[in-house]
């Protein structure tokens, strides 16, 4: 694995396809598949990952066994329309700076660990699939969410 070597691009890491979806607006989507965790110092830290990618469209880490909470820098990926986080061991809370995601059509976050009450994301308006069963939520409805009930054609709670 060559995560940790410095100056090497993270389209170039062991198990990272990086793919330019459209040369006219620079759109990028990157899926991260690891395949040997057992070298992995990194430990699939959701924070280090996200520490390391710039400026996706989409971003696809579906089942790859990362661990810890997921960190409030999510928000600055403000380019991405889709983030798939499902099926891994995400921890804690859903920080608030999703909601920095106004680009969103697709969130992904089912089948994880995170708890607490879902924060508001009345910036979401794009957003039209959202998945988020199997995990421990708790705590009040807000208006918002009750709006993506009515208005997210495809919302899974």
């Amino acid at each position: 694995v060559n995560w940790l070597e410095n100056g090497v691009s993270h389209c170039e890491w062991y198990g990272v396809k990086c793919k330019d979806n459209d040369s006219n607006t620079n759109s990028r989507s990157i899926t991260v598949t690891v395949t040997d965790y057992t070298t992995n110092n990194k430990n699939n830290s959701t924070v280090d990952l996200l520490d390391i990618i710039v400026e996706p469209t989409a971003l696809n880490l579906n089942g790859n066994f990362l661990k810890g909470p997921l960190p409030s820098t999510v928000g600055l990926l403000t380019q991405l329309t889709l983030l798939d986080l499902q099926k891994n061991s995400i921890i804690g809370n859903m920080p608030s700076e999703i909601n920095f995601l106004t680009k969103l059509n697709s969130l992904w976050l089912n089948d994880n660990a995170l708890s607490g009450v879902i924060p508001t994301l009345s910036n979401l308006t794009q957003l039209e699939i959202f998945i988020m069963s199997g995990n421990s939520f708790r705590g009040p409805i807000s208006e918002t969410i009750l709006d993506f009930v009515y208005n997210c054609p495809n919302i899974t709670m």
